[in-house]
C-alpha cells in the first residue's frame, strides 16, 4: 500500500481505507491509469469513387433520349395515320430537337471544364 495518496499526495494514516480521507479518490487507481487513451481509428477502406453530376447526367440522358424520341415518333405516326400531317411534321420536329439537344449536351459534357482566365479569350473577328 502506498504511504501517500497518488491523487492529492496527503500522508495516509496507519489504518488505510480503500479511499483517501482527504480527496475521496480510490487508492487502488493511479492518475496514470485514469488517463484517457482514445481507441485506434478504424482503417480507411477506399470504396468506389462517387460519380460526378456530369457523369450521372450523361448516363441518364443516354438512357432517356431514345425513349423520348420514340414517344415523339409514335405520336407523329399516329398524327400522320389520322391525316393530320401538319401536326405529324411538328411532332417529328420536336423529336429531332430533343435528339439534337441531347447529342449536343453529351458532346459538351465529354469536354472537361476549363475555367476561363482574364485576358485569355481571343478577340472577336469582325465580319465584312
Amino acid at each position: 500500500m502506498p504511504q501517500n495518496c497518488p491523487h492529492c499526495g496527503i500522508a495516509l494514516p496507519a489504518v488505510v481505507d480503500a479511499f483517501c480521507p482527504e480527496c475521496r479518490e480510490d487508492l487502488s487507481e493511479t492518475p496514470e491509469s485514469l488517463a484517457y487513451v482514445p481507441p485506434p481509428a478504424p482503417p480507411v477502406v477506399p470504396g468506389p469513387p462517387t460519380p460526378t453530376t456530369r457523369e450521372i447526367f450523361r448516363a441518364q440522358s443516354a438512357r432517356i433520349a431514345p425513349w423520348v424520341t420514340a414517344i415523339f415518333l409514335v405520336l407523329a405516326a399516329l398524327r400522320a395515320a389520322t391525316g393530320d400531317y401538319v401536326d405529324a411534321f411538328i411532332t417529328c420536329g420536336i423529336a429531332g430537337l430533343v435528339l439534337l439537344s441531347l447529342a449536343r449536351t453529351s458532346q459538351r459534357l465529354k469536354k472537361p471544364e476549363q475555367p476561363e482566365q482574364a485576358g485569355t479569350r481571343e478577340p472577336l473577328k469582325k465580319h465584312k
